[in-house]
């Protein structure tokens, strides 16, 4: 049943979509994975929530012109972002990091530890508690990584504001950005499996009697780091 009280406190799950005007001709259907596969799972997980808590759902666009549609949404909010529990962004989860199939089992995760400590620890329970769980890697959350990939995609914005985030994702490959990037190179299993690692953190959230603590103690999961903090 949902909780008159906590509906007004809120959980953002959020995915990119990228504006057409960035396709050229002969690219529309195509770049597969960065567009539609997230997408995809996000639509499909959306009636299946019945929480505690509010959430919001948003498809963000222009995250390549310059994070423009998730700062839009963070400067003009739905609800004030002080009430929001934590955003989860969802980009590229279909194939495996440079195509190796070494990487079968994992999924990469940039910003969980970095604003709360106690979003980091319920994802980590929640992969736990998964029938496969994922092995999660915190390479592209290292202070160090030259990708930057904390601040290149849509829920930095919202990090930028203070709201905990995880960006969920399975790694670049040969084929970003380029039209070769199709669907038949998708691993639909691995995508399920990424978006019920989200699911079930999403439920978690969406069901605390709290807000997760802000403690903004930075990043200290990186390269070699696994685990609770």
């Amino acid at each position: 049943m949902r909780d008159e009280t906590l509906r007004k406190f809120d959980r953002i799950a959020g995915r990119q979509v990228r504006p057409l005007g960035a396709l050229e001709a002969g690219q529309l259907g195509k770049i597969f994975e960065v567009d539609a596969g997230s997408t995809a799972r996000l639509d499909e997980r959306v009636p299946r929530l019945r929480t505690r808590r509010s959430l919001v759902f948003v498809w963000h666009s222009a995250e390549e012109g310059g994070l423009l549609g998730s700062r839009y949404m963070v400067d003009h909010p739905v609800v004030p972002l002080d009430r929001v529990a934590a955003q989860l962004n969802i980009d590229m989860i279909g194939r495996n990091r440079c195509d190796d199939p070494a990487e079968a089992n994992t999924v990469y995760l940039v910003g969980s530890d970095r604003i709360s400590t106690e979003l980091h620890n319920l994802n980590e329970e929640a992969n736990a508690s998964l029938p496969r769980p994922l092995a999660l890697n915190y390479d592209l959350n290292d202070a160090a990584d030259l990708e930057s990939l904390y601040t290149r995609s849509d829920h930095y914005s919202y990090a930028s504001k203070g709201v905990p985030v995880i960006f969920f994702t399975t790694g670049l490959h040969r084929d970003y950005h380029y039209v070769t990037d199709e669907v038949d190179k998708i691993l639909f299993d691995k995508v399920g499996r990424v978006a019920q690692l989200a699911y079930s953190t999403a439920w978690q959230l969406a069901n605390l009697d709290h807000l997760p603590a802000r403690d903004r103690r930075g990043p200290r999961m990186g390269k070699g780091r696994t685990g609770r903090l």
